[in-house]
């Protein structure tokens, strides 16, 4: 019988071609197995997804099926307050009205709470009136010097049908203060400077931005100090009711004048404003009257009683820019 022998240089090169062999199919199998897995997380993903679009889908359908009687738990500075959406959006063009529109789409925390940094002390009375709740004869018992704060939370939320009740004791000076609504504007106005500056952006175009709070009672004052004019060119301040959710670009609701001497439903002289200019409004709610002065203005309106009007900016010009002030 005829007995094969082997070279060792041949026994060796097949030895080294199997383990290579072997080596490469170790590295295929991890390479299937990696690939398998990743497989299996991609459809965990997806399903994951399909289960988050399912839930938001059937949260959709709830709202549409039933949007206003949706319960919220209301975290106001701590304290806690159970309503609806059909209590909190009971009137139009109010804080509220503006959270849970479907600009915004408001969702509650991880607690399932929606937090406002408000003081809480006065929110019973502004929630009790939006449920309809007669408030006059607790109104009528609250001190001045309360009443003053009262009226500052709401005008924060932009009440205005619970200004109307405030009584008629309230002193005569209210604080004034505001700040531009970044909720009622035009889109390419830009806000800044903790919301005390506006400036135009874009093409040429009207554009138009109202003070977060509107005035219907007593005595108010500020000043609008001209940034940038572009030269005179177009800008207009005054007041305004509010018209719509979209603040218009028209005049028909306005009570001001603009820096190239046309006025809206006013009455005086004015003329081109220069940046640095400052343009001061004064608005007495009780005598129904406006005034609008500056370096090269003075111009009056009457017969305002009755209405809740909002501070009013127009800016036309690229870069145009204003910014509240107040003594």
């Amino acid at each position: 019988k005829e007995i094969k022998i082997h070279n060792p240089e041949s026994l060796k090169k097949e030895f080294e071609e199997l383990k290579q062999k072997e080596e490469i199919e170790k590295e295929n199998k991890r390479k299937q197995e990696e690939l398998d897995r990743l497989k299996r997380e991609t459809e965990q993903l997806k399903q994951k997804e399909e289960f988050e679009k399912l839930e938001l889908l059937k949260i959709k359908i709830n709202k549409i099926n039933n949007p206003i009687k949706q319960k919220v738990k209301l975290n106001i500075g701590g304290t806690i307050f159970m309503s609806t959406i059909e209590t909190l959006t009971c009137e139009k063009l109010t804080f509220f009205s503006s959270l849970f529109s479907e600009q915004f789409n408001t969702q509650p925390d991880e607690d399932g709470e929606i937090f406002i940094d408000r003081d809480p002390k006065y929110f019973p009375i502004i929630l009790n009136h939006m449920r309809g709740v007669n408030i006059s004869p607790i109104l009528e018992k609250i001190p001045n010097e309360e009443l003053l704060l009262l009226i500052q939370e709401v005008r924060y939320y932009q009440i205005g049908s619970l200004l109307e009740k405030i009584p008629e004791k309230i002193p005569e000076k209210i604080p004034t203060n505001f700040f531009f609504d970044e909720n009622y504007k035009c889109s390419n106005l830009m806000v800044s400077n903790n919301r005390l500056t506006v400036t135009k952006t874009g093409s040429s175009s009207h554009s138009t931005i109202l003070g977060n709070i509107g005035f219907s009672k007593g005595k108010h004052n500020w000043k609008v100090r001209i940034d940038n004019s572009n030269d005179g060119h177009w800008l207009a301040f005054g007041v305004s009711e509010k018209k719509g959710t979209v603040p218009a670009s028209t005049f028909d609701k306005a009570f001001c004048c603009s820096g190239r001497s046309q006025l809206y439903n006013v009455q005086g002289n004015n003329s081109n404003w220069q940046t640095g200019h400052i343009i001061s409004i004064e608005l007495d709610c009780d005598q129904g009257s406006l005034k609008i002065t500056g370096p090269t203005t003075n111009v009056h309106a009457n017969g305002l009683t009755g209405k809740v009007l909002y501070p009013y900016f127009n800016l036309y010009d690229p870069n145009n820019a204003c910014t509240i002030i107040f003594d």
